[in-house]
């Protein structure tokens, strides 16, 4: 699992849809289209998508020829 600690010693428990592009060299388009087909979950926090690091694992998994 991906754990990022920010400076205050915090565990980041979730990303931005263009975090997510970046990890994967995609666009943040790439990351909302994934959220609107239900392929990957977020929740809208003040009109702004945030996807849980386990997304992440799980996205990974898949790619290793796990199952989604």
């Amino acid at each position: 699992m991906i754990n990022t600690t920010l400076d205050e010693g915090i565990v980041q428990k979730t990303i931005t849809p263009r975090e997510l592009g970046d990890l994967f060299g995609k666009s943040p388009r790439w990351s909302r289209k994934l959220i609107r087909e239900n392929r990957i979950e977020a929740i809208k926090v003040f009109g702004n998508y945030l996807i849980p690091i386990t997304e992440v694992d799980r996205i990974l998994e898949c790619a290793e020829g796990g199952e989604a």
